[in-house]
């Protein structure tokens, strides 16, 4: 079983633990537990899909589709077959996604319908040759043989900056990098398998399987994390017990000055990551009077290009 790729990890994962929750995600009525095994059964599931449907080795594929368990699974089938997912948080506006699509001209898009309807109105992508509509039930079961390994070679991710600092700009990755970046977050931050991790950004949940972790996203718009109802951030981080969460500054700010009049605590978390523009003193001290007296605040510089460096 191949390690050499972030999805060989998740792979290596699901075999030591099948029955472990991989994902913990908001439903319409409560929360939806994947497990390990489950998870990979549908990103295989989505692989053969999507190669059946054209979609194959370093073809940029736009993925516009929010945090549902779809997100996940499409993540890891595009670099399972070798395509190259491009990334882009919608928070930054229509016309910036249209300028970040324009740069890297995906020959594919997937997106759920609403991203769909802006593809045609807003002109995102018009070069695309395959289009693909998420509508959150998951391709199809089928018999299809399983994929050949890839052996990974030059890009296999793009992803864009979040802009709160100046234009969003396209990063690319290699295998390499992000296998340093896993390997990075877990002896930086002493980041243990089956403990829980409270994601409020989806890409960095993508570490979450490749680090064995049970992640767990809060009923929230990732897109307007300032916006973001405190109340359902610390009731899914004290519910599931998670002592790991990465969140934006402007989350931080927003759950802190609410926990400061309601009085909330998290006791669970011992560290919190925050990224993606400066994370001012005040903010942290108002963010760790929700937790324990030996939680800590970590805020990477540059997360999206160098994650973890501090």
């Amino acid at each position: 079983m191949s390690t050499g790729t972030l999805t060989g990890r998740w792979r290596e994962a699901a075999g030591a633990h099948p029955e472990r929750p991989a994902l913990i995600l908001p439903t319409r009525g409560d929360f939806q537990v994947t497990t390990y095994a489950g998870l990979l059964e549908r990103g295989e599931q989505a692989a053969r899909h999507l190669t059946q449907r054209g979609i194959g080795p370093g073809m940029r594929t736009a993925l516009m589709v929010p945090p549902i368990l779809d997100f996940f699974a499409l993540t890891y089938a595009l670099l399972r077959i070798g395509a190259v997912p491009v990334l882009i948080d919608p928070g930054i506006g229509p016309a910036n996604v249209r300028r970040c699509l324009a740069q890297v001209a995906p020959a594919a898009f997937i997106g759920v319908p609403r991203a769909q309807l802006a593809r045609r109105v807003l002109r995102w992508c018009p070069d695309a040759r395959i289009v693909v509509t998420v509508r959150g039930q998951g391709p199809a079961a089928d018999t299809a043989p399983g994929l050949p390994e890839l052996e990974p070679s030059g890009t296999v991710a793009i992803a864009f900056t979040s802009g709160s600092t100046g234009p969003p700009k396209g990063v690319e990755f290699e295998h390499g990098h992000l296998l340093a970046q896993v390997e990075l977050v877990r002896s930086l931050y002493d980041v243990c398998p089956g403990e829980v991790s409270l994601a409020t950004f989806p890409p960095f949940a993508l570490f979450g399987p490749a680090l064995g972790l049970t992640t767990v996203i809060p009923r929230m718009n990732p897109s307007q994390p300032a916006r973001v109802d405190p109340r359902r951030v610390v009731a899914a981080a004290n519910r599931y017990g998670a002592s790991l969460m990465f969140g934006s500054p402007a989350l931080l700010d927003t759950v802190g000055r609410a926990a400061a009049v309601s009085g909330a605590r998290m006791p669970t978390l011992t560290r919190v990551i925050s990224a993606g523009a400066p994370v001012t003193p005040a903010v942290q001290r108002r963010f760790l009077a929700l937790l324990g007296p030996e939680a800590e605040i970590h805020s990477p510089y540059g997360a999206t290009e160098a994650l973890p460096v501090t």
